[in-house]
């Protein structure tokens, strides 16, 4: 809970009128859009990345969270590699 606070006081905006006027676009518009962009980081990143596909996805998203040190991992990711489980010999990491 700690890294989340801190990941989302470094990174979340302070401009939270984009979202409430996406919010109120949708609940008083005759005819609301399917989907609302709230902000440049959804522009550039998430609606370009929604279209590949989810192994692609799976990968950018691998690739961020693996290149940030002391990234945090489930205990059932960690358990499972410790022991080698999922990989083809079976044999531990060194």
């Amino acid at each position: 809970m700690e890294f989340w606070n801190k990941f989302m006081v470094q990174n979340a905006s302070p401009r939270l009128h984009y979202v409430v006027d996406a919010y109120y676009h949708a609940i008083t518009a005759r005819w609301p859009r399917l989907r609302y962009r709230c902000g440049w980081d959804s522009i550039l990143f998430w609606i370009p990345v929604s279209f590949l596909p989810t192994e692609m996805a799976d990968w950018i998203f691998r690739k961020m969270t693996l290149a940030r040190d002391n990234a945090p991992r489930p205990a059932a990711v960690v358990a499972m590699s410790s022991e080698g489980v999922g990989r083809p010999s079976g044999k531990k990491r060194k």
